[in-house]
């Protein structure tokens, strides 16, 4: 097992060079190559970022990030369930899917871009829990 650090056990940064593919750390596709390890399991990831109202600008940047960025680097990375807060379909309390997401999912994409205090506290969350995050502006 590796040692855990200040950060938890996910030391690796991932580097992805202009106009690069974006792929597993080594460390990950190394497990998923082990013998008797089922694939099948999709892997979550929880996108937390400034929404805005349906038709404003803030939306249309968010929805541009989301499908254009966001998705197709997540898939390339094995996240096939990309989630935004507004995007999820079941019923119930926003406030509380969205601190599940934030605590359970395996993954969360932070979009800082414009400092939204939600997006800031919805990122502490995260890392109060430890679990691994990627931040973009």
């Amino acid at each position: 097992m590796r040692s855990s650090s200040l950060l938890g056990p996910y030391p690796e940064t991932v580097s992805l060079p202009i106009g690069g593919r974006l792929t597993m750390s080594e460390h990950e596709n190394a497990e998923s190559q082990q013998p008797g390890k089922s694939n099948e399991v999709q892997k979550s990831c929880f996108v937390i970022g400034p929404i805005g109202e349906s038709g404003s600008p803030i939306r249309s940047r968010a929805d541009r990030v989301f499908r254009h960025v966001i998705q197709p680097a997540a898939a390339a990375c094995g996240y096939f369930k990309v989630i935004r807060s507004d995007l999820d379909a079941r019923p119930g309390m926003i406030g509380s899917q969205v601190i599940n997401h934030l605590l359970d999912d395996d993954l969360v994409i932070a979009d800082l871009t414009g400092h939204n205090a939600n997006v800031f506290y919805e990122l502490a969350i995260r890392h109060m829990v430890q679990k691994p995050v990627v931040q973009i502006i």
